[in-house]
C-alpha cells in the first residue's frame, strides 16, 4: 500500500510583500514536481484530488493562492498588475523547487492560472520541462466587446468597478461541484473589477503574441463546451506554440472545470498518462 503524501503549508512574500499562503503533497520518494496555478476567484486547495492524482503518481505536487485570493493578502480578485501575479508564480515556484530539487519540474494551469502559468513559462523556459495548461484564458471572447472596451477605459479610472461575474453552473455538470463553489467562503463569486478584467485582457494578448516562446512540451486541455474561457483561446495559443511536442485535447461536452467534470477520472488519467510518458520513473 503506497503511505499518503505529506501535506505542508505555509505562507511566504509576495513580489511586493503581499503575503501567499502556500501547500505543498510531497509522495515519499517524489520523482519530479507539478507546480499548480490555480484560477480566477478561486484558491489552491480546490484542488486535493488533483494532488492526490499526482501524488499517486510519485509528483509531488507545489500550489499557492494568487494575491487577493484564498487565504493570501490582498483585496478581493483585484489583479493591480498581471505583472505582480505573474512575479508571485515566479517566487512560488522557486519555493517549491527548493523542496523538491530533484527530477523534472512541471507547471499546471488552470484558466486565469493557465493564462498567467504561459505568460511565466514564456520568460522564464529554461527553468520548465513541460508546461500542461487546463482551459486556459487565452481570448475574452466569454465578455462582450462592450465590457471589453469598458473594462479598458475603466481600468484606471475606477478600478474596482465591478463588471463580470462568474457563472458557477458553467463549471461542471455536476451540480455538487456549483454548490460547492457557491458555499464556499474562500471563494470570490462577486463580479470582477474593471482592473482585473483589463489586466487579463492585457495579459491575453501578450501571451498570444509571445506563444513562439514556449518550445518546452506542451499538453493543452479544454471542455468543447467551456464558455468562461472559449477553446478557440487555447488552439490559437496552441498552433502558435513552437513546442515541437505538443498535444492538445478537447473533451466533448465538457464544461469549464475539467478537473471538476462528471468525467473528471478520464481527464486525470490523460494527464497523469502524459507525464509518465514523458518522464518515466
Amino acid at each position: 500500500m503506497v503511505a499518503p503524501a505529506q501535506h505542508t503549508d505555509g505562507q511566504l512574500a509576495g513580489i511586493d510583500g503581499t503575503t501567499l499562503y502556500w501547500q505543498t503533497w510531497t509522495p515519499a520518494a517524489p520523482r519530479g514536481l507539478v507546480v499548480l496555478v490555480h484560477g480566477m476567484g478561486e484558491h489552491s486547495s480546490r484542488y486535493g484530488h488533483v494532488a492526490e492524482a499526482l501524488t499517486a503518481k510519485g509528483f509531488a505536487v507545489h500550489a499557492h493562492d494568487h494575491r487577493g485570493h484564498g487565504r493570501s493578502g490582498g483585496k478581493r480578485s483585484f489583479i493591480d498588475r498581471m505583472d505582480n501575479l505573474v512575479a508571485d508564480i515566479g517566487i512560488a515556484f522557486d519555493h517549491g523547487r527548493a523542496a523538491v530539487p530533484d527530477g523534472p519540474v512541471v507547471m499546471l494551469g488552470h484558466s486565469m492560472g493557465g493564462l498567467s502559468s504561459a505568460l511565466w513559462a514564456e520568460d522564464n523556459r529554461a527553468k520548465l520541462d513541460a508546461l500542461a495548461l487546463s482551459g486556459p484564458l487565452a481570448a475574452l471572447d466569454a465578455a462582450n466587446p462592450v465590457t471589453r472596451i469598458a473594462a479598458k477605459v475603466l481600468s484606471a479610472a475606477v478600478p474596482s468597478l465591478p463588471l463580470i461575474a462568474v457563472d458557477a453552473s458553467a463549471l461542471s455538470h455536476d451540480p455538487q461541484v456549483g454548490a460547492d463553489y457557491r458555499a464556499d467562503p474562500l471563494i470570490f463569486a462577486g463580479k470582477l473589477p474593471a482592473r482585473t478584467v483589463g489586466e487579463l485582457a492585457a495579459g491575453v494578448a501578450k501571451v498570444q503574441a509571445n506563444a513562439s516562446k514556449l518550445t518546452m512540451p506542451l499538453l493543452v486541455q479544454h471542455g468543447e463546451l467551456d464558455t468562461l474561457a472559449p477553446p478557440a483561446g487555447s488552439l490559437e495559443l496552441f498552433e502558435k506554440a513552437a513546442s515541437t511536442d505538443k498535444k492538445r485535447i478537447v473533451y466533448p461536452g465538457m464544461y469549464h472545470e475539467i478537473f471538476n467534470e462528471v468525467d473528471r477520472a478520464q481527464v486525470l488519467g490523460d494527464l497523469t498518462d502524459w507525464l509518465e510518458q514523458h518522464f518515466p520513473a
